[in-house]
């Protein structure tokens, strides 16, 4: 599922209230991005957890209700170098569950 450009701020805002992080620390407001440089900042900000501070990331996976059993894969079975990238990945499909969810019962 593509994210359209609401849809990214909305997503954007949601990764960004998950992880506790204010505007200025991770693509400002108002800032024009594509879903693969959300996905790519995603993915640093993954990486900078899992080195620094791993508690905060699981936190923050189960506070958004990734699946853990999902999460549990990925962390015991995703080599090092695309560990980020797939955590970033689940994250972002999360958020973008939640969205479809929102705008489907706000919509009825």
């Amino acid at each position: 599922m593509t994210l359209k450009k609401n849809d990214l701020t909305q997503a954007t805002q949601l990764i960004r209230q998950a992880f506790d992080l204010s505007p200025t620390e991770w693509l400002p407001e108002g800032t024009e991005f594509a879903e693969e440089e959300l996905l790519i900042k995603l993915e640093q900000l993954v990486s900078y957890l899992l080195d620094k501070d791993l508690e905060k990331l699981l936190q923050v996976l189960y506070r958004i209700d990734a699946d853990e059993r999902k999460v549990k894969l990925i962390l015991a079975n995703e080599s090092p170098e695309r560990l980020s990238r797939t955590m970033a990945e689940l994250i972002l499909e999360r958020q973008k569950m939640k969205l479809k969810y929102r705008n489907l019962y706000r919509g009825s």
